[in-house]
């Protein structure tokens, strides 16, 4: 188990790193050879160049809008609609599996799976609704599909939080982070659950 948390936090820094060597690499490339072809062939070139890296984007901005959508509508804390279009998109996956290969025309650093990010934006939707128990179902679903995944796992650690049970909350915290994700301490996310209670609580009462 160890060696297998240790490749899944390596896996994440690799990913990291990759991701800026592949950009540092192209730009590199792409320099070069402008600064090597005799104008106006270098514009054209670099016309050319702009118009292949702009494909993968509109590729996948087509066959993911509805994934986008979502997750721009839970930023706007939209959190029904997201859950709508997310859901949907989950629905275009079961009719077409294939679709999930786009994926490495765009960048995931913690998951290259879609799907797992879909369950995961839904459950978060859900955690913000209070409602707790779909909400840990949908964080489950996300871990099931990938299981290096850090991010359920941390919103697991919020929800027990929540329901008190700490013990929990500290496994799936510290599965979080073995797995990659460095968010903020075990204590200061505590703290941070009970300042948000007190909060709402004194809100009730001011109204009552």
């Amino acid at each position: 188990m160890k060696i297998e948390v240790s490749l899944y936090m390596n896996k994440v820094r690799l990913s990291k790193i990759l991701y800026l060597l592949i950009i540092f690499v192209l730009v590199t490339a792409i320099f070069l050879i402008y600064a090597n072809i005799e104008p106006p062939y270098n514009f054209i070139f670099l016309l050319i160049a702009m118009f292949v890296f702009l494909i993968p984007g509109r590729v996948v901005g087509h066959y993911y809008r509805d994934f986008f959508t979502a997750r721009k509508l839970l930023n706007k804390k939209n959190y029904e609609k997201s859950i709508k279009y997310n859901k949907r998109f989950i629905e275009q996956i079961e009719e077409k599996p294939w679709i999930k290969r786009l994926m490495w025309l765009s960048w995931g650093i913690y998951t290259k799976d879609i799907e797992a990010m879909s369950f995961n934006n839904i459950g978060t939707a859900l955690l913000h609704m209070e409602e707790y128990n779909q909400s840990k179902d949908y964080f489950e679903k996300a871990i099931t599909i990938d299981e290096s995944y850090p991010l359920p796992h941390f919103n697991l650690a919020i929800i027990y939080l929540i329901e008190g049970d700490k013990e929990m909350a500290h496994n799936y915290y510290r599965d979080a982070g073995k797995l990659g994700f460095k968010g903020t301490s075990f204590d200061k996310l505590v703290n941070k659950i009970q300042e948000l209670y007190a909060s709402v609580e004194g809100k009730i009462e001011e109204k009552e």
